[in-house]
């Protein structure tokens, strides 16, 4: 195992063995999404597949970003509204629940900010041109745990500042809908 090839073949046999006998719920959302795991001096040791991290307790990355629109409200006040995605009910993880307007996992290859725009062109259909406007604005560090295993998760954060005719689009079958709320509204 003194291979990057090698260590990856070996995982992804014994988290294909896995899937075939069902020993794992995590496993039956299998993505076909390759994720790195990095070694202590940054380089990638070996790739997973997605859906059985939380099996080894690896530190999954991701992006989310803030669709936003300036807006007024009924006094002429100028408010802020979010756009709001619904996920769809086959989503592997947290179906029909509200999530950023687009949010992916960081698979191999891509740095975040590739990740979040290519995630804007694929589950909001947004062109190229309002894509490459996210503006980075932080990350959220925390531990995820459910039946599926640990999975420590870091978010990569994202604003895109959208105007009223930026309007999101169904695209990739992943969002159900998209909703164009205020924050009280979001808050809730």
């Amino acid at each position: 195992l003194d291979t990057f090839d090698g260590r990856s073949k070996v995982i992804a046999n014994m988290f294909n063995l896995w899937r075939e006998k069902k020993l794992f719920h995590c496993l039956a959302g299998w993505r076909n999404e390759l994720y790195p795991i990095f070694g202590k001096d940054h380089k990638p040791l070996l790739v997973i597949e997605r859906a059985g991290g939380g099996l080894l307790g690896i530190r999954h990355f991701g992006v989310h970003i803030n669709g936003y629109v300036r807006d007024t409200d009924e006094n002429g006040k100028p408010i802020i509204k979010m756009w709001i995605a619904k996920r769809a009910l086959t989503k592997q993880t947290f179906p029909d629940m509200y999530d950023n307007v687009v949010a992916g996992g960081l698979p191999v290859g891509q740095t975040p900010i590739e990740c979040a725009i290519r995630e804007c062109m694929e589950e909001a259909y947004f062109p190229p041109e309002i894509a490459k406007k996210v503006v980075p604005v932080g990350a959220v560090t925390y531990t995820f745990y459910n039946f599926d295993g640990i999975k420590p998760e870091n978010q990569y954060l994202y604003d895109l500042e959208l105007s009223k005719d930026d309007l999101p689009k169904i695209n990739d079958g992943e969002v159900q809908s998209f909703n164009l709320w205020d924050f009280d509204k979001v808050k809730k």
